[in-house]
C-alpha cells in the first residue's frame, strides 16, 4: 500500500512536469539489456555515435508501476531523434518523459547523476514515515 502511493504520486510527478517523448522521434537501438543505461549512453557518445546522454523516466505502458529512471541517447541532426541502446526493440514497451540533456561533466559523474535523480524523484515524492518503510526496496534500487 505504502509502495503503491509513492509510485502513484512519483508517476503523476513525471507526468505533470516533464514531456513525454514521442515514439515517432524514437529510433531501434543495440539490445545490450544489461541494466547499465547510464553506461551505455556514455559509450555512445564516447564513440561518437551518439550526440548526446539525456535522462528520463520510463514508464511501462502495460505496467505503470514499473517507472524506471533510465537513460538514452540523443542522436546527431538537426531533429530530435532519439534512441535506447540498452533495451534496444524493447523501447516500444516504454513511455519516456524528458529529465534533460546532460552536460559532458554529467556524463562524466553519471553514476552520480543517476543516484541524485532517483534521490530527488523518491525525496520529492514521499515523507520520511513513507521512506522508512520502503527502506529496503529504496536501498536495493527497487523503488525506481
Amino acid at each position: 500500500m505504502v509502495k503503491d502511493n509513492v509510485l502513484s504520486k512519483i508517476r503523476s510527478y513525471i507526468i505533470s512536469n516533464y514531456a513525454k517523448l514521442d515514439s515517432y522521434n524514437m529510433r531501434i537501438g543495440e539490445l545490450t539489456y544489461n541494466h547499465k543505461c547510464h553506461l551505455n549512453s556514455v559509450q555512445k557518445v564516447k564513440e561518437d555515435k551518439a550526440k548526446s546522454v539525456v535522462a528520463c523516466v520510463a514508464i511501462n505502458k502495460n505496467n505503470s508501476d514499473e517507472i524506471i529512471v533510465h537513460f538514452i541517447n540523443k542522436l546527431k541532426g538537426k531533429n530530435e531523434i532519439y534512441q535506447d541502446n540498452t533495451w534496444g526493440y524493447l523501447y516500444n514497451e516504454y513511455d519516456y518523459y524528458i529529465i534533460k540533456e546532460l552536460s559532458r561533466e554529467e556524463e562524466h559523474n553519471i553514476g552520480i547523476y543517476f543516484s541524485e535523480l532517483r534521490k530527488f524523484l523518491i525525496e520529492g515524492n514521499s515523507n520520511g514515515l513513507e521512506r522508512f518503510l520502503l527502506k529496503n526496496e529504496i536501498k536495493n534500487e527497487n523503488l525506481i
